[in-house]
C-alpha cells in the first residue's frame, strides 16, 4: 500500500474536518449560533403565527383605511392638482414607514424570548429596536441587504412581512397611477378649455 499519497476517503475526512473547524472559528467570531425552529405544533410557533395574523391584519386594515379617507382628502384639492399629488405622495410614504415600524416592534416584542429566534448580523446580534426597525425596512420592500440572518421560528413572520411589503406597495403604486391618470385627463381638459378660450385667465396648478 503506498501511504504517500492519501486515499479519496481520507481526502474527503480532512476537507470535511477543516469546513467543520471553519465554521466553528467563524460561529465564535461572529456570536451566530442559529436557533432551530420549534415544531409546528407547538406554543412558540402558535405564538409566532398568531403573532404574524395580528400584524398582517392591523397593516392591511390601516393601508385600506388610509386609502379609503386620502381618496375623500383628494377631493378637496380638485382645483390644486400639484398639491394634490404631493399630499399623495407623502401620505403613501409615511404610511409605509407606519408599517415598517409595526412590523419591528413585532420583532422586537418576539425576540425578547430567544426561544422564538434570533436576527443574526456579522459581528453581532439585533438586539435593539433600530436594528430591528432597520431589518423591517429591509424584508418589506423585498431589498434582503442579507446583513442580518433570521433563524428560528421567526422566519415564518419574515417570509410574511415581504409578501405584504410587496402587495402593500403595489396597492399604493396602483392607487397612485389612478391618481395620476386623473391629474393627466384633468391637465388635458384644462389645457383643452385654454386652447378654446373659456378658460383663459385661470390658474389652478396648485
Amino acid at each position: 500500500m503506498n501511504l504517500s499519497r492519501p486515499t479519496p476517503a481520507i481526502a474527503i475526512a480532512t476537507l470535511n474536518f477543516a469546513c467543520a473547524c471553519a465554521c466553528s472559528t467563524a460561529s465564535a467570531a461572529t456570536g451566530y449560533v442559529p436557533v432551530e425552529t420549534a415544531p409546528l405544533l407547538s406554543m412558540v410557533s402558535f405564538v409566532v403565527v398568531a403573532t404574524t395574523m395580528l400584524l398582517v391584519g392591523a397593516c392591511v386594515l390601516l393601508h385600506y383605511e388610509t386609502l379609503r379617507l386620502l381618496s375623500f382628502v383628494l377631493l378637496g384639492f380638485h382645483a390644486k392638482r400639484r398639491r394634490r399629488i404631493l399630499v399623495l405622495v407623502f401620505t403613501l410614504l409615511a404610511l409605509a414607514v407606519a408599517e415598517i415600524w409595526i412590523f419591528g416592534f413585532g420583532y422586537d416584542l418576539l425576540l425578547q424570548d430567544g426561544s422564538y429566534g434570533a436576527l443574526h448580523g456579522p459581528t453581532r446580534q439585533a438586539d435593539n429596536v433600530l436594528d430591528y426597525v432597520y431589518f423591517s425596512a429591509s424584508v418589506y420592500t423585498t431589498l434582503g441587504l442579507g446583513d442580518f440572518v433570521p433563524s428560528g421560528s421567526i422566519r415564518f413572520l419574515v417570509g410574511m412581512e415581504a409578501l405584504v411589503g410587496f402587495t402593500l406597495i403595489s396597492w399604493s403604486a396602483a392607487f397612485t397611477f389612478l391618481e395620476m391618470e386623473r391629474f393627466w385627463r384633468d391637465s388635458t381638459a384644462r389645457r383643452h378649455r385654454v386652447a378654446y378660450g373659456s378658460d383663459a385667465g385661470r390658474d389652478d396648478a396648485g
